[in-house]
């Protein structure tokens, strides 16, 4: 696929660079991962949770890898970035990390 339709592989990586962008100047923790599946750093079991649960509500999908699959306060969302979504779906996930820290500090 990424040697017939490289515009897929070009949009995928603009949009995993566009959230990283978004997400730093947040200032939130997203880690050094260099792939379309990055973490946003939480390192709180319950929170992880509480905050995927708020997500969800809202229609955003991440998952919450914690203890024992990562050392223990180093839980985190999981955030897996695709070619198909658009900008304003990667602002909406941005918004609402925005909103829920105010009331699940992180």
């Amino acid at each position: 696929l990424i040697k017939t339709c490289p515009e897929i592989h070009k949009k995928m990586w603009a949009n995993v660079n566009y959230l990283r962008k978004r997400l730093t100047e947040e200032g939130l923790d997203i880690g050094c991962s260099e792939s379309a599946i990055f973490p946003i750093m939480m390192r709180d079991n319950k929170k992880v949770y509480e905050i995927a649960r708020e997500l969800q509500k809202r229609s955003i999908f991440v998952s919450g890898i914690t203890y024992p699959a990562v050392r223990t306060k180093e839980a985190w969302l999981r955030v897996s970035v695709l070619a198909s979504h658009e900008i304003v779906q990667l602002e909406q996930l941005v918004t609402a990390l925005v909103e829920i820290r105010k009331s699940i500090p992180f």
